[in-house]
């Protein structure tokens, strides 16, 4: 996650009414790079790329239960990095979910354990 933070935040995106190739690269690299930080407690159950926004669910591994995440539109503020809105959600097509919860990206899986947990 460190290394994939470190190389978006300061990037600067392109406003478009399409999804430019950049925005792409970022989507997949973000995907991966929580994959990785999520194992072994929880599975990427649903990612979503929308216009200049990602999303999803995790799937707790031991106990089944889901936490929704959406990243922001990254293109006019770094609020992405530090505003995740993380919270419960019954299932891999709630988006309604629980309380609404933010954190660091970098602290995604701990908040999503602390969500599952409670």
């Amino acid at each position: 996650m460190k290394t994939f933070i470190e190389n978006w935040q300061d990037v600067e995106f392109e406003s478009s009414s399409s999804t430019t190739p950049e925005f792409r690269a970022f989507a997949t690299q973000c995907r991966a790079a929580i994959v990785k930080e999520i194992k072994p407690e929880f599975i990427l159950e649903e990612f979503n790329r929308g216009h200049f926004e990602v999303s999803g669910f995790l799937k707790h591994t031991s106990t089944g239960k889901y936490v929704y995440f959406s990243i922001s539109d990254v293109r006019y503020s770094k609020s992405w990095l530090n505003t995740v809105l993380v919270r419960s959600a019954e299932d891999a097509k709630d988006y309604t979910g629980g309380i609404n919860n933010t954190c660091d990206l970098k602290y995604l899986q701990r908040t999503a354990l602390d969500i599952v947990n409670y």
